[in-house]
C-alpha cells in the first residue's frame, strides 16, 4: 500500500479496507510495550532508511522503518514512503534526504520509547556507503543536503544516534521505495 499512495488512490483504498477488516476481526492482535525490569534485556530502536534515485526521471521516493526492539523480538512501531520533497542530484543525495526524514521520524519514537524502556540511542540503517561517506567527510553540493547532512553529522557527534551501513540485500526499507523480489517480501 505504501508505494502506490502516489500512484493510485483507489488501489491503497482498497487495501487499507483489506488491512483495517483484518484488524477488526483480530482484536487481540496489537504491539505490546513491556518496563525492561530484566537488566540483560536489551532494548533499542533500530531505523532502516532507503530511497531509490528519480525512479521516474523526477523526484526521488523515500522511505523509512523503525523498529522497537526488546529482548529477541522486534516490533514494527512507523513505516513511511512518499515522494522526497526536494530534487536529489544523486542516489547518494537521494539516501541522505531519507536518513535526515527518517531520522526526524526516529526521533519522535525515542521520546515514547525513553518513556517507556529507559535512555536509548536508535540506530540508523543506510545501504549506500556513499551517503555515510558523505557523513564522514562533508563536500556538500547543495544547500538542502547541506542542512539536512550537517544536522545528522551533528547528533552522531553529540552520540544522539549511531549511522551504520548495511547490506543492501539485508535493506528492510526495500519494499517502501521500489519494487522487490517476493523473496525480499517474506523476510
Amino acid at each position: 500500500a505504501a508505494s502506490l499512495i502516489t500512484r493510485d488512490l483507489r488501489e491503497i483504498g482498497a487495501r487499507l479496507r483489506h488491512l483495517l477488516q483484518y484488524v477488526s476481526t483480530n482484536p487481540g492482535l496489537g504491539l505490546l510495550y513491556r518496563q525492561a525490569k530484566d537488566p540483560d534485556v536489551v532494548s533499542s530502536l533500530t531505523t532502516f532508511a532507503d530511497a531509490s534515485f528519480a525512479p521516474d526521471g523526477g523526484k526521488s521516493h523515500g522511505g523509512h522503518i523503525i523498529l522497537a526492539v526488546h529482548g529477541e523480538v522486534s516490533h514494527l512501531v512507523s513505516w513511511h514512503s512518499s515522494k522526497e520533497q526536494l530534487t536529489a542530484l544523486s542516489s547518494a543525495e537521494a539516501e541522505m534526504l531519507a536518513l535526515a526524514d527518517s531520522y526526524k521520524a526516529t526521533a519522535n519514537f525515542r521520546l515514547l520509547h525513553q518513556e517507556v524502556t529507559g535512555p536509548v540511542r536508535p540506530l540508523l540503517r543506510c545501504d549506500n556507503q556513499a551517503t555515510l561517506a558523505m557523513l564522514d567527510n562533508p563536500q556538500w553540493r547543495t544547500r538542502h543536503v547541506s542542512i539536512r547532512g550537517e544536522r545528522l553529522r551533528e547528533e552522531i557527534s553529540e552520540g544522539q544516534i549511531v549511522v551504520t551501513y548495511v547490506q543492501s540485500s539485508l535493506q528492510l526499507a526495500d519494499p517502501f521505495t521500489k519494487a522487490t523480489p517476493q523473496a525480499i517480501n517474506q523476510r
